[in-house]
């Protein structure tokens, strides 16, 4: 199945790419961009290996080592709406 990434969900890793390159430069930013993209990536074969969402509709995807939740919906693609860092209040 094909993953696509909504452009809230876009500026999200932006900031997070930001906020780690920020916090210790372009390995670390990237390292973690990796991470949350691989975690993703893995939807596309395992669909519903996430939770339901808060929101009707959505799953939510804990990405393994890191603070962050990918939250998504399937049509006939699977399409991440948010990256949220986990305190996030979200909707």
């Amino acid at each position: 199945m094909q993953i696509k990434f909504s452009p809230a969900a876009v500026d999200d890793l932006i900031i997070i790419g930001d906020w780690y390159k920020d916090k210790g430069g372009n390995k670390l930013a990237l390292s973690m961009l990796k991470k949350i993209r691989s975690s993703i990536e893995h939807l596309a074969n395992n669909t519903l290996m996430a939770r339901n969402g808060r929101v009707d509709g959505t799953y939510e995807k804990v990405i393994v080592g890191t603070e962050f939740i990918a939250v998504y919906i399937i049509t006939d693609r699977v399409e991440t709406v948010r990256v949220l860092h986990s305190a996030q209040q979200w909707p």
